[in-house]
């Protein structure tokens, strides 16, 4: 899997204002639903794909602190949509569940599952002291959602998305010291994969 679906063109433009990213997200998921039959239906089988997938990034994440961003390429003319989801995950409780999928961050992984385009997730993983700091140590995968399931990038396609000489712009900084990018996890268990 390459990292070229979901940084297609660095420098492109984006948003991660959260009230922008819900309205473009809220219209293309809406129009997308209109070309369908049963547009409602569409709408939940979507919804409960998304939350089923939140559900598994949260159940698979290790201990820690844990800045998940999900990635949307704008069509020709508009900007890429970015929303952030924090998640903190403490022995076997995660504080992170399908509330999310409520969220931006849902919203936008609802989109990837009712069109089938391609939806880029990036979960930046660290034990404390946490990631924005100097001195943290953090690992970082990637997924990407497409036909309503999330393939693992290879170490070198994240690193190509998050660190490489043009990091993807929708990214949030992150200090370089300390950070290992690793091939992603299957989110499903044997027998469960595409």
């Amino acid at each position: 899997m390459t990292a070229d679906a979901v940084s297609r063109a660095p420098s492109r433009l984006w948003t991660k204002h959260a009230d922008q990213v819900a309205r473009a997200a809220g219209r293309a998921i809406w129009d997308a639903a209109e070309s369908v039959p049963d547009p409602l239906a569409a709408i939940a089988a979507a919804r409960r794909l998304a939350g089923d997938l939140l559900d598994r990034l949260a159940r698979t994440a290790a201990t820690g602190e844990h800045l998940a961003t999900c990635l949307a390429r704008g069509d020709d003319g508009t900007p890429g949509l970015a929303a952030d989801l924090a998640m903190s995950r403490r022995d076997r409780r995660c504080l992170t569940d399908r509330a999310g999928a409520g969220t931006t961050f849902g919203a936008l992984l609802l989109l990837g599952a009712l069109t089938g385009e391609p939806i880029g997730i990036v979960l930046r993983s660290c034990r404390d002291p946490c990631h924005t700091v100097p001195g943290h140590q953090s690992a970082v995968r990637g997924w990407l959602l497409r036909e309503g399931y999330a393939h693992p990038l290879s170490r070198g396609a994240i690193r190509t998305v998050v660190g490489g000489r043009t990091p993807h712009p929708a990214l949030p900084d992150h200090p370089e010291e300390g950070t290992r990018y690793e091939k992603a996890y299957s989110l499903y268990p044997p027998g469960d994969e595409a």
